[in-house]
Parts: structure tokens; C-alpha cells; sequence
């Protein structure tokens, strides 16, 4: 079953190996099929060491609790063990679920609310294990308990933050438009970034008599070099100091060695660069190939990604 959510969910990566690497069709299905094959074999490990750790139940017999508490220190091990192309965990989904809880990770990290994910999973399964009415009274008053604590916790973590000194209005302009790679190979650089910048300023349209205190364009949005002069660094320039207003896009930068960041750039009223930070997670097989690093053939294999 996780292997075929990981072929339908995933999809979308063995179309970013055809856009990015160049792979044929047979070569992207491929890749697609291994990535869902690892993707969870964290769970086959936890089963694989749970029934080696509990492979002398006939000679020494344990309690069901700690078993089961065995599996959540196992399963929660595995979880931060395994590598993972996309930093994601079980606590992420406490957030998603708007209780107070998700406010724990500024002190446990997502990794750490994984942990009480297991536990819950774990209080959930003992009552059809033991299979009586008492187990089940226990189960939900433990469940109870707990989560009503946690949620305190969430609550007065959250109370204690200094309330915001000010607001900002923002506008944000998000577009549907071509990578600009594919733009590029089409119509050339210079042409397709001069697209990119018309679907930009086109959709960038006051819907309010009142104007925005800055303006948020998407990752990668200007696609160009912002640490060095060029035609169409002057027109988006141009094009904020008209408009006087401020914005952060995305774009590109370079260091002094040559070295290409995907980064977010921060555009005064009078259109100067004030600030720049750079992605530091990048996406996996769309800004870094995984394994580069031990198998630099890699790089060559697929050029365009390396």
C-alpha cells in the first residue's frame, strides 16, 4: 500500500526527471518505481527489529505496555534514522489539525510531536489487543489525559508570545507560467526571461483602492542573476521604483566564485536590492541530485540538474 501511494503521490518527480535531467520515458518510470520502493522501508526496518527484539517472548514473556512501548521508541528511532529526500514526519499533521498541540514543536521539533503520534497510535491499539471493557475505560481516560495536557501546554506556549507591534499588507502575485528552463529552451534566455517578467507585471493588478505595504512574487519568479547589472534586472527595477512599492521575489544569485543560490530578493521602493537570503533546503532532484556528493559521475550522467 505505501508503495503505491508513493507511485501517486510522487508522480510528479518522474516528471521533474524528464523536464530537469532529460531522462526518457523508461528512465523517469524507473527512477519513480525505486524512489516509491525506499521512500518507506523506515516501517519494514521498525517490523524487522520489533520481531528481533521480541523473538524470545516464549522464554521471557513481557507485558503488553511495554511492548507497545517498545514499538514507539522503535518506530520513532526509525523515523529520525531513516534519510529522507523530503524532510517530513507524523507530527507535521497535528498542525494540519489546528489543536493547540502543533505549538510543542518550537520546544520538540515536528520529530519530536512524531513521538506522541506513535503514542497515540500505540494507546489506540492496546484496547483490541486485550479485548475487554476495562482496557477500553483505561485507554480513554490515558488518552484523555494526555491530550488535554498537551493541548494546555500548546495554549500557554502560545499566550506567552509577544503580541505583533504592527501590521503588514501584503499582495501576492502567484501565475502559472512555463519553468523558465523550458522558456529558455524554446525561445532563448534573454526572451524567455522578457516573458517571464510580462506574465509577472501583467497579473500584478490593484484589486483595492488601498495599496499594499509590499508585494510577495513566488520562488524564482525573476529569473535572474540579482547580484550582477542586466537588461532585464534594469526593467524589473524600473518597474518597482514606478510603482514605489516594495518587493521580495525570488530569484537567483551568485556568489564571487560563481556559485548559483536560489534565493529571495528584497527590492526597496526605489527598486535597489536591500537584502538577499538563500534557500538552504533545497528540492531534491530539482536542485540537488541525491548522492552527487559520493558519486560524482552523477553530475555528468545529468548535467542540466548538476
Amino acid at each position: 500500500m505505501q508503495f503505491v501511494m508513493g507511485l501517486a503521490g510522487f508522480e510528479w518527480l518522474r516528471e521533474t526527471s524528464v523536464l530537469f535531467f532529460g531522462t526518457n520515458w523508461l528512465e523517469s518510470l524507473m527512477f519513480l518505481v525505486v524512489f516509491a520502493s525506499v521512500s518507506h522501508l523506515g516501517w519494514v526496518l521498525t517490523a524487522f527489529l520489533s520481531s528481533w527484539i521480541f523473538r524470545f517472548e516464549a522464554t521471557f514473556p513481557r507485558p503488553l505496555w511495554l511492548k507497545l512501548t517498545t514499538l514507539v521508541v522503535l518506530a520513532s528511532w526509525v523515523d529520525c534514522l531513516m534519510p529522507q529526500f523530503f524532510p517530513a514526519s507524523l507530527g507535521q499533521p497535528w498542525l494540519w489539525s489546528q489543536t493547540p498541540v502543533f505549538q510543542l514543536a518550537e520546544w520538540v521539533g515536528f520529530k519530536g510531536l512524531s513521538v506522541v503520534t506513535f503514542f497515540f497510535n500505540a494507546l489506540i491499539i492496546y484496547p483490541f489487543l486485550v479485548r475487554s471493557h476495562r482496557a477500553w475505560l483505561k485507554t480513554a481516560v490515558v488518552f484523555a489525559g494526555v491530550f488535554a495536557i498537551l493541548c494546555a501546554l500548546g495554549t500557554w506556549r502560545a499566550r506567552v508570545w509577544t503580541p505583533s507591534d504592527a501590521s503588514l499588507k501584503t499582495h501576492i502575485v502567484q501565475v502559472f507560467i512555463e519553468p523558465i528552463e523550458i522558456l529558455e529552451a524554446r525561445f532563448g534566455m534573454d526572451r524567455g526571461n522578457e516573458l517571464t517578467l510580462d506574465r509577472f507585471f501583467e497579473f500584478q493588478k490593484w484589486q483595492h483602492s488601498s495599496l499594499p505595504d509590499v508585494i510577495l512574487w513566488s520562488e524564482t519568479a525573476l529569473p535572474v542573476d540579482v547580484s550582477s547589472s542586466s537588461v532585464h534586472l534594469r526593467r524589473f527595477s524600473k518597474f518597482v521604483s514606478e510603482n514605489q512599492i516594495p518587493i521580495i521575489t525570488g530569484a537567483y544569485r551568485k556568489d564571487s566564485a560563481g556559485k548559483k543560490f536560489n534565493t529571495a530578493a528584497h527590492f526597496n521602493g526605489r527598486g535597489e536590492l536591500v537584502a538577499t537570503a538563500d534557500k538552504r533546503i533545497l528540492m531534491p532532484f530539482g536542485e540537488y541530485l541525491p548522492g552527487e556528493e559520493i558519486f560524482p559521475s552523477l553530475r555528468t550522467r545529468f548535467p542540466p540538474d548538476s
